[in-house]
């Protein structure tokens, strides 16, 4: 295959935003769920770009400016895919199941330290009762914020009974701070994603087309010779599926987040999950 130069991000933010219009015309029900690997798809078509154009006097002495226009879209179709998918994998949800495990950790370390406060009598039992408890996200948080409150807030010979330091209170406090950033972020997230991948899936179905109109015109003008997959390779090269299999013609759902659960104590309350 020839050697192609890698299209600059500047390039296919035009290209994506020159597209804008059509992509946003087009019908729900007219969209295609990608089946192939849109990252591999658009290198494709700009490396066999070379080679195709070798055939654009064929085509457009046959089809004319409307051969010459289908070969035109490819390019630009083809850059518009790759920032599209670009967007989409950027904007693919983060992984909070290690940052979520050390929360429940400290969040879980605090309340223990003080049910032994409450287990020698040194505080009342009352002072836990407002807690959360359970795998709620927010709970974890807002549990972890009042108890390093709570420690901060005991009596000179109550924090003298137990191994919590102001550096600990100071390390909750952080992670407490962290973790809601983080999963606030996560379901900003899940919503820009879904918004990437309905776009990816318009520009899929605008470059599938383009490219696939382009195949169907050089295999006209090459039908003697038969070297069609030289020319323009299919984009379902080695895969055994059936052009009907090939693509759906419903909109893309965004995948269901899978939320990790984490480790509570036997004692917190509320062990029921509460939703995120």
């Amino acid at each position: 295959m020839p050697e192609v130069s890698v299209p600059s991000t500047s390039a296919s933010v035009d290209q994506l935003a020159s597209l804008r219009s059509e992509i946003d015309a087009l019908l729900d029900r007219d969209v295609l769920t990608p089946r192939i690997d849109v990252a591999a798809a658009a290198p494709v078509v700009i490396g066999a770009m070379p080679t195709i154009e070798k055939h654009r006097a064929a085509v457009l002495a046959i089809f004319g400016e409307r051969g010459s226009r289908t070969l035109d879209r490819l390019v630009p179709l083809a850059r518009a895919l790759s920032l599209a998918h670009a967007i989409t994998v950027a904007t693919t949800e983060r992984d909070l199941e290690p940052l979520a495990k050390r929360a429940f950790e400290v969040r879980n370390g605090l309340y223990l330290a003080a049910s032994a406060l409450i287990e020698r009598d040194v505080v009342s039992k009352r002072s836990l009762v407002k807690l959360t408890g359970g795998t709620s996200y927010q709970g974890c948080v807002e549990d972890t914020r009042a108890l390093a409150s709570w420690f901060r807030a005991l009596p000179s010979d109550a924090r003298a009974q137990c191994k919590v330091s102001d550096a600990d209170l100071a390390r909750a406090h952080t992670m407490a701070d962290e973790f809601e950033a983080a999963f606030s972020e996560r379901n900003f997230a899940r919503v820009a994603g879904t918004l990437a991948m309905e776009d990816r899936a318009r520009v899929f179905t605008l470059f599938f087309r383009a490219y696939d109109r382009a195949r169907q015109m050089l295999s006209y003008v090459r039908w003697h010779e038969g070297d069609i997959d030289r020319i323009a390779p299919s984009l379902y090269a080695g895969r055994a599926t059936r052009r009907s299999d090939s693509a759906v013609v419903t909109p893309p759902q965004a995948p269901t987040p899978i939320t990790p659960t984490p480790v509570v104590s036997p004692d917190m309350p509320g062990a029921d999950p509460f939703p995120v």
